[in-house]
């Protein structure tokens, strides 16, 4: 979708850890930031995050979770042909060091090849001092998940309204529907590896069913392994397969 190439231009910037300043790394007050969270596994969403400014009058600016102020928590995820994907599954070296960032990433993820940055879209209050500030990210724990600083500059800032070419402004409730919904994560553990696996579930009545929602299942990274799946409305078939090998 056009609409939603601003979350790609970011993606350049990833480098798999959690971001030591915010992109852009100096805005006005007021302005739009995006930062980087690391890869956050846990279910959290944008009503689970707060975020504390310290400018440099040493005044606290506090957001709560669920404020306007904190747009959106969204996820993205590196092109399956990319250089770093393609290098790192091939073990070879395409165009620099792919071998070596890719298992950096690995590493990031506690080795779950499901490589992904989480960001966060904040506009930034418009009471900031000029000058250096420092941010603190904090979880529904009350964890601090990143600690950027940036600059501020002078001037009055805006909120960024992610304007798309032919249509104008995106609304928010487009941009909200790139986060995660709500989901389960399976995962296995064990000394052997089989070459497949079958999960046979129950679960309460989709709404075709009398109850509510659909079950769906997602594969995050269809070039290591398929999955092959089938819902009745309240049981649910999964098999797990290598796309190789």
């Amino acid at each position: 979708m056009k609409n939603v190439l601003f979350i790609l231009l970011i993606t350049t910037y990833i480098t798999g850890c959690t971001g030591a300043y915010t992109f852009n790394s100096s805005a006005r007050a007021g302005d739009t930031v995006a930062i980087t969270l690391d890869t956050q596994q846990a279910n959290i969403s944008r009503s689970d995050v707060s975020v504390i400014i310290i400018d440099s009058n040493s005044i606290i600016h506090t957001i709560p979770a669920n404020d306007p102020k904190i747009r959106a928590l969204v996820n993205t995820y590196p092109d399956p042909l990319s250089k770093i994907i393609v290098g790192t599954e091939t073990n070879q070296n395409i165009d620099g060091s792919e071998t070596i960032w890719g298992n950096t990433l690995t590493l990031s993820t506690n080795y779950d090849k499901e490589w992904f940055q989480t960001i966060l879209f904040l506009d930034l209050p418009s009471t900031l001092a000029t000058g250096p500030a420092q941010m603190v990210v904090k979880d529904q724990n009350n964890t601090n998940i990143s600690l950027p600083s940036i600059e501020i500059l002078s001037g009055t800032g805006s909120q960024n309204t992610f304007d798309e070419k032919s249509l104008g402004p995106v609304p928010d409730a487009q941009i909200l529907a790139l986060e995660r919904g709500a989901y389960y994560n399976i995962s296995f553990s064990g000394s052997t590896v089989p070459h497949a696996i079958e999960i046979n579930m129950t679960h309460n009545p989709d709404v075709d069913n009398g109850g509510a929602g659909r079950a769906y299942v997602v594969n995050p990274r269809g070039d290591i392994k398929n999955i092959n799946w089938s819902d009745d409305g309240a049981n649910l078939k999964v098999i797990l397969m290598p796309t190789r090998n």
